[in-house]
């Protein structure tokens, strides 16, 4: 069975996750596209707890490329993603903007249990907050963390956790 073409959405910049998540569904036979879209620099934080690893410790998503033979498209921004794949994976990305994703089947990975969990810190606001904790496949639409969920998997909670044990499982 065919899967069609996969664009991968990702920054222009070395990131963790979209290594990780290519080095599991590279060697799957897949059509696969890089779309990489800028990334600005965000200010640097001092969080009581840092939930996720360092993003930018990871190889870049053109070296992947190359290293693999995959077409890599820097785009000035994500109006650039054409719609010439089948299906999309957010690898990387801040909000895709409504004209990226229109018309377009994106898929992505958010770090919270939608609806109940929106937002980039998902994981401490559910801390925070007494929510579930778990990620949540979905496919984009026009509203942040809304679109149609695919898959909840919740992340599991045991007395023994530290709060870094924790949030290392939950990423």
């Amino acid at each position: 069975m065919s899967t069609g073409t996969i664009g991968l959405i990702t920054y222009q910049a070395p990131h963790l996750k979209t290594e990780q998540v290519f080095h599991r569904i590279v060697d799957r036979g897949l059509d696969l596209r890089f779309y990489a879209i800028p990334f600005a620099p965000r200010k640097a934080r001092s969080p009581l707890l840092d939930h996720r690893p360092d993003q930018a410790s990871a190889a870049s998503p053109r070296e992947l490329a190359l290293r693999h033979g995959i077409p890599y498209k820097a785009c000035a921004s994500d109006l650039e993603i054409d719609g010439s794949c089948d299906l999309y994976l957010v690898l990387g990305a801040g909000i895709l903007s409504a004209g990226c994703v229109a018309g377009k089947r994106i898929l992505n990975a958010h770090p919270g249990i939608i609806p109940a969990v929106r937002g980039l810190d998902a994981f401490k606001w559910a801390v925070l907050e007494g929510r579930p904790l778990g990620n949540t496949l979905h496919f984009i639409d026009a509203g942040v963390d809304a679109g149609e969920i695919v898959s909840v998997v919740a992340t599991p909670v045991y007395a023994s956790d530290t709060p870094a044990t924790l949030a290392r499982r939950h990423y």
